[in-house]
């Protein structure tokens, strides 16, 4: 029963994300494209097709520029307190939110390139991502250390590594690459992968 319920969690923390960002996208193209037409009748005579779409392009684009700037900044700290107060929604955003500033080079945690770590136990190569290094002191010695996250459940999920850095192996692809090789399972990794070793 406690698998069952693992999987169960584990299904819902990789489908809410999506789910909630497409029910967001949808209600808000249907809300601009509603206002916008009544005024495209009037000025121009017709409706436009898909001017939903562009406006609500637009707004995410604003709302990016916006949340970079001071007075923007205040108001996304404000959101995210008021959302940090609902259960359920408040553990999806942190999620979402994680994830968003992994592959964002202003934020915390930065994805550095995309790397091959060897599981021992399993004796097999896992895709990571580096997000770290720095130096270990011990008994005098000075050792070259490297943190790598692999995700376990796409992107979503996964555990943070830390191993000497001559362990990790550059896989060769660009972070891009790395992440459409994770959301596809693997799939979308090429006949040739060049380590750079």
């Amino acid at each position: 029963m406690s698998k069952l319920r693992t999987n169960f969690v584990a299904g819902l923390l990789l489908i809410a994300p999506v789910a909630i960002t497409v029910w967001i996208l949808n209600l808000v193209f249907k809300s601009l494209d509603g206002i916008s037409q009544p005024f495209l009748r009037l000025y121009i005579g017709r409706e436009v097709p898909g001017v939903g779409i562009l406006l609500t392009i637009l707004l995410i684009l604003a709302i990016g520029y916006l949340s970079s700037q001071l007075a923007g900044q205040t108001v996304v700290g404000w959101f995210e307190k008021a959302i940090e107060r609902v259960p359920l929604v408040s553990s999806v955003y942190r999620t979402v939110r994680q994830v968003v500033r992994g592959f964002t080079s202003t934020e915390g945690m930065n994805f550095k390139r995309t790397v091959f770590v060897r599981q021992e136990t399993r004796g097999t190569l896992a895709i990571g991502f580096l997000t770290g290094e720095f130096v270990l002191e011990r008994d005098g010695a000075r050792h070259s250390m490297a943190t790598v996250y692999i995700p376990t459940n796409h992107l979503y999920l996964g555990d943070i590594a830390v191993m000497p850095s001559e362990e990790v192996m550059d896989a060769g692809m660009t972070l891009e690459q790395g992440i459409s090789a994770v959301l596809s399972c693997g799939g979308s990794i090429g006949d040739t992968v060049s380590t750079g070793e």
